[in-house]
């Protein structure tokens, strides 16, 4: 039970990858709607993962600020992908921000 706490209690907890997950479908169907919640679950996905350490939400959540019209995001977005070694990472926001 110990162990069990201290993984709870962790700066980057296991089951907050499924909020997050939850945040990020949640923006890309608000994007896809054209829902104005789309920005707030962008700005929450945002926000888990910069607590959390989640460097590839953070970049996800960039880059759906970027599809609402954030210049500054899109920028941040690309630069943040780079540092992270995920080929499909990188190749989803080059595709997001081309189109």
């Amino acid at each position: 039970m110990t162990q069990s706490v201290g993984r709870g209690l962790a700066p980057k907890p296991w089951y907050l990858w499924y909020s997050a997950r939850l945040l990020d479908v949640a923006a890309e169907v608000a994007l896809a709607a054209g829902s104005p919640r789309a920005s707030e679950f962008a700005d929450r996905l945002g926000a888990l993962a910069g607590r959390a350490g989640m460097r590839e939400f953070a970049v996800r959540a960039q880059s759906h600020r970027a599809a609402l019209g954030d210049a500054d995001a899109a920028e941040s977005a690309q630069w943040l992908a780079k540092e992270i070694d995920n080929p499909v990472l990188a190749g989803w926001v080059a595709r997001r921000q081309a189109g």
